[in-house]
């Protein structure tokens, strides 16, 4: 099929230019509006239980409905993408943001800030999707993880600034504020979304010639009308491939790889020191506002600096692979250590934790923060991109609601001790896992990826 996927080839050979990035930082900044709902909520929460009269069974509801919703418009979002294309479905999902963060910040009880957080999380789960895989699908195979890793730095972005704006407003405790504000982001990026062109490999699946031909010329690419014919050998090829062979014997070891990552990213914690910072250090005798600072400075700082050293050191050079086993030992580490520490006096419980914080949000965010969003459009090919996607990034958002909602049980009924005890645990699991399973993707088209993960092994089956 050389012939076939020549206007692919030129693709991936592309240079990396300022347009690539801007469609790259485009295509994830659906993630600072899941950063900063994430980050916001812990600072809101601590006003609105008082407002809302919300029980520690509410609130853990409250918090983790966004991510019940986000699992819902993940497993949608392949259905939906294909439907209205790439660049449409990120559309629709930051002004479905805009308008349900308005709605959230004008809640009258518990119901309407369950249910408005759900539909809110829908949102986010689409992008958290859509997003990685339209970036998949034009970056240049050799910088490929770089530009992914935008999504997740547009993630960090958004939790250093809903942290900084719930310090700012935790003085006057207006948590309608801190939630409101997150329609301006949304509508920004709707209104900026609608001059980026549609995703080449989606135009080539579906056979849109026109905006292919658009997308080409945004890249740079001129290519004649015969190469552009061609590439309906290549959708006549994929199109035989449906949903259903995700879970086809000869290829189920990578679907369930891509579930595994999943749960073994959100079972290391991680969601616990996003959403509840201010809560941990409230519960170790910080009052209100000093356990709002010293989340922001914490959780904020030590989610940013990271994320630059794997976008530019690490994630193209060393590889998926010993990205995650290097981040998963230094998380276990650091909790299993973790949950001795803050089993001392209060004194040395709370310094032990802010140390702790830090160095797990380092090894995170080398890894298992952005590798993840990586892996997850690059092992699937494209007429399975988006289904396949949506299967993993459900699992993501059903153990982050799974950690969200059980922390607050856990923390007032076994301790935070006991709680770190068990992340750590998981995540000293989860070095075996991607030691063992991960397939590396570095440095590979997605084609070449397409054919030693699926088509060569569906073949045979």
């Amino acid at each position: 099929m050389a012939e076939e996927i020549e206007i692919l080839k030129m693709l991936d050979e592309s240079k990396t230019d300022i347009v690539k990035y801007i469609l790259a930082i485009l295509g994830g900044l659906g993630g600072f509006l899941f950063g900063y709902d994430t980050g916001i909520i812990g600072d809101a929460i601590i006003f609105a239980e008082q407002t809302l009269h919300l029980t520690s069974f509410l609130i853990g509801l409250s918090v983790a409905s966004v991510t019940l919703g986000a699992a819902i418009g993940a497993i949608s979002s392949g259905i939906i993408s294909d439907y209205l294309g790439r660049k449409y479905t990120l559309i629709m999902d930051a002004l479905i943001f805009t308008i349900f963060a308005i709605l959230l910040a004008l809640s009258i009880n518990d119901f309407m800030f369950v249910v408005t957080r759900t539909i809110l999380g829908f949102a986010i789960g689409v992008d958290s999707v859509i997003g990685p895989v339209y970036i998949a699908e034009f970056a240049p195979k050799n910088t490929r993880g770089r530009l992914l890793t935008f999504q997740q730095l547009m993630i960090v972005v958004g939790i250093f600034v809903s942290y900084w704006v719930g310090y700012a407003l935790s003085f006057s405790g207006n948590w309608r504020l801190m939630i409101g504000l997150g329609a301006i982001p949304g509508i920004i990026i709707a209104a900026f979304r609608f001059y980026m062109p549609e995703s080449p490999r989606f135009a080539i699946i579906k056979n849109k010639v026109n905006e292919l031909n658009q997308a080409l010329k945004r890249f740079g690419l001129i290519v004649d009308q015969t190469a552009i014919q061609k590439v309906r050998k290549l959708q006549e090829f994929e199109s035989q491939f449906s949903a259903k062979d995700l879970f086809r014997k000869a290829v189920l070891p990578i679907t369930l790889f891509a579930i595994g990552a999943a749960l073994f990213q959100q079972f290391d914690g991680i969601n616990v020191f996003i959403y509840y910072s201010a809560t941990i250090f409230e519960h170790l005798g910080y009052s209100p506002t000093s356990a709002t600072f010293t989340a922001g400075w914490v959780t904020g700082f030590g989610n940013l600096y990271p994320v630059f050293l794997a976008q530019f050191l690490l994630v193209d050079r060393i590889g998926r692979k010993l990205s995650l086993v290097i981040s998963f030992i230094g998380m276990a580490i650091t909790l299993l250590l973790g949950s001795w520490l803050v089993s001392l006096t209060s004194y040395i419980a709370g310094l032990s934790l802010l140390a702790a914080t830090m160095i797990y949000l380092f090894f995170f965010e080398i890894g298992s923060g952005p590798v993840l969003w990586d892996i997850m459009p690059e092992i699937f090919p494209t007429a399975l991109r988006g289904r396949g996607s949506s299967i993993l990034a459900f699992f993501v958002w059903i153990g982050d609601f799974v950690v969200s909602f059980t922390f607050p049980i856990l923390l007032y009924s076994i301790g935070i001790s006991y709680v770190f005890l068990i992340y750590g645990i998981i995540s000293a699991l989860g070095i075996l896992f991607f030691w063992f399973l991960t397939p590396e993707t570095k440095g590979k088209s997605l084609e070449e990826l397409s054919k030693e993960l699926w088509y060569s092994k569906l073949r045979k089956a």
